[in-house]
C-alpha cells in the first residue's frame, strides 16, 4: 500500500510540473496540432529545472534544497505565466485538445502506476551500474552545491556525467521521498 501513496506523490509532482511547462511547450510545438506537444511538458520542464538548478549550484548562487526547488519552480511557474498572458491562443488551445490530453494524463499515470508494480516485484538492484547510480543520486542529495562528493574518492567531486542523476535527485526532492529504497526504484521508471 505503501508504494500506491508514494507513486501518487511521485504522479503530483510530475503533473505540477507538466502543468507549470505547458505554455512554454505550448509555444515550441505549435504545429503538434493533434496535442500542442502536451506530453512533452513534463520532459520539458524536469529537463529546463535540472539545468537551472545545476547552472546555479555549480556558483554556488542556490543550494539544492527542497525550498530552493520550490523556488525555483514559482520562478518557472512566473515565467510560463507570462507566456500564457502573451499568447491568448495557449488557453483556448489546451480546452479544445482537453480530451486528447486527460486520455494522455491517464495513459501516462496508467503506465507510471503499472511499471511501479512490476518493478515492486523485484526491488534489488543488483547488477549493472545500480550500485553507482544509487550511489550518486545519494550524493546529488547530500549535496548542497555542485559538483556533489565523489562516492569512491573521498571528499573530491564527482568527475563523470551526474545529469542523468541530478534529474531523478530532483523528483525525489521534489516529491520529498524519504525511504531510500522507493528513491531508487522510483527514478529507474519515472
Amino acid at each position: 500500500m505503501n508504494w500506491i501513496l508514494i507513486t501518487f506523490q511521485w504522479y503530483l509532482v510530475l503533473l505540477i510540473i507538466g502543468i507549470i511547462f505547458t505554455p512554454l511547450t505550448k509555444k515550441i510545438f505549435k504545429n503538434f496540432n493533434f496535442d500542442f506537444g502536451y506530453p512533452f511538458a513534463k520532459t520539458l520542464g524536469i529537463i529546463l529545472l535540472s539545468y537551472f538548478v545545476f547552472v546555479l549550484g555549480i556558483v554556488k548562487i542556490l543550494p539544492f534544497s527542497r525550498l530552493s526547488l520550490i523556488f525555483a519552480l514559482c520562478l518557472f511557474a512566473i515565467i510560463n505565466w507570462f507566456i500564457f498572458k502573451k499568447n491568448k491562443q495557449i488557453g483556448s488551445g489546451v480546452m479544445n485538445h482537453a480530451p486528447t490530453i486527460i486520455f494522455e494524463e491517464f495513459l501516462f499515470i496508467f503506465s507510471l502506476f503499472f511499471w511501479t508494480y512490476i518493478r515492486s516485484q523485484e526491488p534489488s538492484i543488483r547488477s549493472l551500474e545500480k550500485f553507482m547510480d544509487f550511489g550518486f543520486i545519494n550524493s546529488i542529495l547530500r549535496a548542497d552545491f555542485f559538483p556533489p562528493k565523489d562516492i569512491w574518492y573521498a571528499s573530491e567531486p564527482i568527475n563523470y556525467y551526474y545529469f542523468g542523476h541530478l534529474t531523478g535527485a530532483l523528483l525525489i526532492k521534489l516529491a520529498n521521498i524519504k525511504p531510500y529504497y522507493f528513491r531508487f526504484n522510483r527514478r529507474l521508471f519515472g
